[in-house]
This record gives structure tokens, C-alpha cells and sequence, in this order.
């Protein structure tokens, strides 16, 4: 008689620790409500309010996971007028968690040699997308550099080098629209909430966090298996968060990147930015050519 052995590999998770090996995992405080606010002007390229809708939804989607095992929540507070997110010159209200699209490129306003090419400001001062072109969206954490307990989470979408899509159906094939799937809001903002909820990238093909996105995706609108692991371990309800040291982690089966910034598809996790006892990180969520260079070619 024969006997079949099915062998069931779990989704990984990875946690964000971006001090390296003897740096504190990024959490936030056991119970926390966490209010997050969209920027009042959203994406004018996105028909109607659906963008809004898309954010809204990505937060759901890790609410319904936090609803089953923990006493986190995700809350949605008004809209905001600020266009600021966090840099490692610039510390924004911790109450504001802003989501904003950032409509044109740094590199097609500021002027040469200005002051905020090395101090990290340009994206504030100019109301414009400072980092790499292949960089879907970004989001920047700021915590406390002796325990890793988070205190704020920006989020920024790459507008000038990405068209941005609601819609379920078709996928764009040549050329993206907003009237076909080109980048995905949702996949694009659920990505992101797992990096301002402490997850750092796997390379797992299944799991929301893999860095890289292509044309039409929509599977990282999705929660996986092992992420919402993470939040069940990391924030079960009625104990304290999970705290750790990233040498010691016995939770996560796939070790994250943790390296300088770079652009491309292969994707990078993170770019380290220090500042006194508040820190900054930065996780680029999703890389990939930049839809619009492909448009002109």
C-alpha cells in the first residue's frame, strides 16, 4: 500500500529591523489605534473618488486579519491638506500617518544645485517625488531607535513615473490607463500598510510583501498566509506586542534585504536613515519599469 506525504511549506514573513543584527524589530504598542488620513487632493489622473476607495479597501484588508487575533485597528480619520511626509530632516505630526500621490518628478522641478539635494527636503519643499523613478511608492517609519516602537507611517505614491488604476478588469496590455489594470492602488497601498505595520520583504512569490509588481497584478490585494501570521503573532490580542532583536528571530523562515537603495525589478528593501533617538526607514514597496518611459519609446 502506498502512503503519500504532502509536505506543506508556510508562507514566510519577514520583520522590519533596520538597524541590521543587533538592531530592535518595529512595532507598535499592543492595543494601538492607528489613524491613518489620505491628502485631500488624492490622484486627479483617478476617475471619481475611486482612488480613496482603493486606500480604504487596502486598510480593510488587514483590518479583517487584526479583527481576528488582535487588538490593533487601522482607523481612517479625515482627509488632509498637508503635502509633508516624513524625511530624516523632518518629523511630522504622529497623529497624521498621511497617504498622499506625489504628481510630479523632483528631478523635473528643482533647481540645480539647490540646498535640498542634500538634505533630503526636496520632496516637501517641492511638493515632488524624490526618490527612484522604478520606485512604485515609498513608505517612511519613524520609531524609536532604542526599542523599535513605532510612532508614525507615511506613505508616497510615484505619480509622475506610474499610471495608477481602480478598475478590476481588463489588464492593460500595451499601453496603461486608468481605464484598464496598469498599477494597482489597492495591491500597491496594501503592500505599503504591511511595511507601516513592521513587515519588511520576502522573495515568496505568494506573499503581498514581495518587492516587485508588474503591469496589471492584482494579487497583493490579498493578505497571505504569512503575513497574517505576523499579525497574529506579533499583536495577538490581550498580550504585549512581539519585541525582538533581528539576530534572534525565530519567526521568519525568509531573511529580508536590508541594503542600500537601489532601482530596478530585483527591488531593494530599505534605506537606513538615522536621526538622534527618532529614526527613519524607508521601504520601498514595489519596483518595476516605469510605465510611462514605456509609453515614448
Amino acid at each position: 500500500m502506498w502512503s503519500i506525504l504532502v509536505l506543506v511549506i508556510a508562507q514566510p514573513f519577514a520583520r522590519l529591523a533596520p538597524g541590521g543584527t543587533s538592531s530592535p524589530c518595529l512595532w507598535w504598542p499592543e492595543g494601538s489605534a492607528i489613524t491613518y488620513r489620505v491628502n485631500g487632493d488624492g490622484n486627479p489622473e483617478t476617475p471619481g473618488d475611486t482612488e480613496f476607495e482603493a486606500v480604504d479597501r487596502a486598510f480593510a484588508s488587514w483590518n479583517s486579519v487584526l479583527e481576528s487575533c488582535s487588538g490593533l485597528r487601522l482607523l481612517k480619520g479625515p482627509t488632509t491638506t498637508t503635502r509633508l511626509a516624513a524625511t530624516r530632516r523632518f518629523d511630522p505630526s504622529p497623529d497624521e500617518n498621511v497617504v498622499l500621490f506625489r504628481q510630479r518628478a523632483c528631478s523635473d522641478v528643482v533647481p540645480a544645485g539647490d540646498a535640498c539635494l542634500s538634505d533630503d527636503s526636496c520632496g516637501n519643499r517641492f511638493d515632488c517625488w524624490q526618490y527612484g523613478a522604478n520606485t512604485v511608492a515609498l513608505t517612511t517609519n519613524s520609531y524609536d531607535a532604542t526599542t523599535g516602537r513605532l510612532t508614525g507611517s507615511d506613505i508616497e505614491f510615484n505619480t509622475p513615473s506610474f499610471i495608477f488604476s481602480t478598475v478590476d478588469e481588463p489588464p492593460c496590455q500595451q499601453q496603461a490607463a486608468v481605464t484598464c489594470v496598469a498599477t494597482d492602488v489597492q495591491s500597491t497601498m496594501t503592500h505599503e500598510v504591511g511595511h507601516l505595520l513592521g513587515l519588511d520583504h520576502v522573495s515568496d512569490s505568494r506573499s503581498v510583501m514581495r518587492p516587485a509588481t508588474v503591469k496589471g497584478e492584482l494579487t497583493k490585494r490579498t493578505v497571505d498566509d504569512g503575513s497574517a501570521r505576523f499579525i497574529c503573532e506579533v499583536y495577538a490580542k490581550g498580550r504585549p506586542s512581539g519585541t525582538c532583536v533581528s539576530a534572534r528571530l525565530s519567526v521568519v523562515e525568509q531573511p529580508a534585504a536590508r541594503c542600500s537603495m537601489m532601482d530596478g525589478p530585483s527591488g531593494v528593501a530599505l534605506l537606513l536613515v538615522l536621526e538622534r533617538v527618532t529614526r527613519r526607514t524607508r521601504a520601498h514597496v514595489l519596483d518595476g519599469p516605469s510605465e510611462r518611459d514605456e509609453q515614448t519609446r
